[in-house]
């Protein structure tokens, strides 16, 4: 959902299989598509950004391979933020300030438990925030953009964590 709460973004597959990605009115009106591409078999909106001038979004290509992106809401334009290879990222979580995106990535390709990433998308560094044993699940960040909640199921329990952040740490 757009910042002033009158659009929706999302991911589509349409009738001859390729995934767009398109925004519309929140009563429903307005249906635009931002990005069409054969390229990709998903595109996935995570967050729009303050200003509401970008959709933050993964995109996953017909290799499997995964990336970051902004797309313009002006003119579909794609900036790429950051490679992931094989991994998706689940989910990714935009700061309130629009500095940082957050994320969960799978520990292996053979487990389903996840760790938590920090992402600055002004110095373009990958920082681990939550990495341990046991599935860590990223919820969102405080609305003042101090903290992020996430879940971590540890010994058989899940169990909701803050952790404070300051300076991207």
């Amino acid at each position: 959902i757009s910042p002033d709460a009158k659009q929706v973004a999302y991911g589509w597959l349409n009738t001859k299989g390729i995934s767009e990605l398109r925004i519309a009115g929140i009563d429903g009106s307005g249906n635009r598509i931002l990005l069409s591409d054969e390229k990709f078999i998903s595109i996935r909106p995570a967050a729009w950004t303050v200003e509401a001038g970008q959709i933050l979004a993964s995109m996953v290509r017909s290799d499997h391979t995964t990336q970051i992106v902004f797309v313009s809401v002006s003119d579909g334009s794609v900036r790429p933020i950051k490679e992931l290879g094989f991994q998706w990222p689940d989910p990714i979580k935009l700061s309130p300030d629009g500095r940082y995106a957050v994320y969960g990535l799978l520990q292996d390709h053979l487990h389903p438990e996840r760790d938590i990433f920090l992402y600055s998308l002004e110095e373009k560094t990958e920082s681990p925030l939550v990495v341990q044993p046991g599935d860590d699940l990223l919820l969102d960040w405080t609305p003042d953009g101090k903290s992020i909640l996430y879940t971590s199921h540890q010994a058989g329990t899940t169990d909701a964590w803050i952790l404070a952040m300051r300076q991207g740490k």
